[in-house]
């Protein structure tokens, strides 16, 4: 897996930031990042506050992009492609885009996207958003507005889809479906932190789509209830990203762990989820390692509900290839399963055929 290539780096996205951001000395950059890396941590509530500089925005852009690019990246790659086909069909709409993560990260990854619509209350982070547009594919038409009127007007009744980048970390859920209830909404692609006090908003999303009859593509395998209970845990993955190494630098100056980034990712559309005949469940950790075999912590489609599993794997049952992939492989993965023994209700034991959508 190390011989993926970054999804961005910090020199493709330099010339693109306001402020002549990209050109300043690095002790002055860094300067900047930790002014605002500490408005993300001690006081969340004057966060916008900072979104009125130009160099503030451009730091945010500098940074945090191309650090969060990978995790788009990774739930696109989950989706069967006649989910992504009908994405290519629809008008993107980055809610709360800030500089436009989301939408770089899904226009880079899904050929064929012709429109892409911002909204932000921000005019510095649109600005930022618009600036980057020589890093889009160049037939891709982009167009921002912090007026919402603005944006209803140009979607209309075009089929719609959604995209939510730690928007609902940021405002509140019955706000954002408030103002997209005119929308003719297709699809919703959502990434949130993947930190357990955004879970409850995360199912609360997932339960409304259901209710307007949307389905899962991510990460469920049917559209029953989470098995999850969110008083004591809560459904996210944990992506290894292949980023730039001055990126990297930059992560340990500012003093950031960017080996691993947690996330809750969630896929849903009107379409039907195209499910195979194969044993197939979600992988979502590690439970235990031990001499002789893998605990995997799976979700798994058992008759008409979804259910969290410990699936034992024995080690001598794995090659070597897969025996790596497992160890090197982001959670959230679909892998294929051949169950042997249900040793109680919530412990099976079997073999792990394949690792799907390893890149």
């Amino acid at each position: 897996m190390d011989e993926r290539k970054p999804s961005l780096t910090l020199k493709e996205i330099s010339p693109y930031l306001l402020a002549g951001f990209g050109d300043r000395p690095e002790t002055e950059k860094l300067k900047i990042i930790l002014e605002l890396q500490q408005g993300f941590t001690a006081d969340r509530g004057k966060l916008q506050r900072y979104f009125t500089r130009a160099d503030m925005v451009a730091a945010y852009a500098y940074f945090y992009l191309p650090s969060y690019l990978p995790k788009i990246e990774f739930l696109l790659q989950q989706l069967s492609p006649q989910m992504r086909t009908q994405l290519a069909q629809t008008k993107l709409l980055d809610f709360a885009c800030g500089p436009g993560t989301l939408a770089l990260g899904i226009s880079r990854e899904i050929p064929g996207i012709k429109q892409l619509y911002f909204y932000d209350h921000s005019s510095l982070m649109l600005e930022q958003a618009i600036q980057l547009k020589p890093l889009y594919p160049s037939k891709l038409k982009l167009y921002a507005s912090s007026h919402w009127a603005e944006i209803q007007k140009q979607l209309a009744d075009s089929p719609v889809t959604v995209l939510l980048g730690h928007a609902i970390n940021e405002m509140n859920l019955d706000d954002i479906l408030k103002k997209l209830a005119g929308i003719n909404v297709q699809a919703w692609i959502v990434i949130e932190p993947g930190a357990k006090e955004f879970f409850p908003a995360y199912l609360k999303l997932r339960e409304y789509g259901l209710r307007q009859q949307f389905k899962v593509h991510y990460p469920c395998l049917q559209n029953s209830s989470c098995p999850k209970d969110p008083q004591k845990d809560w459904c996210h993955q944990l992506i290894i990203p292949q980023l730039d190494p001055e990126l990297k630098r930059l992560s340990q100056l500012v003093g950031i762990n960017r080996n691993y980034l947690p996330m809750m990712g969630l896929v849903m559309a009107k379409i039907a989820v195209a499910y195979t005949e194969k044993t197939i469940a979600r992988f979502l950790r590690i439970h235990k390692e031990t001499k002789f075999s893998f605990m995997l912590e799976i979700c798994w489609p058992k008759g008409d509900k979804n259910s969290v599993l410990i699936f034992e794997v024995n080690k001598k049952s794995l090659t070597k290839i897969l025996r790596k992939q497992l160890q090197n492989s982001n959670n959230g993965y679909l892998i294929e399963i051949k169950i042997t023994n249900q040793l109680s209700p919530e412990l099976i034991r079997g073999e792990l055929m394949q690792i799907y959508k390893i890149d």
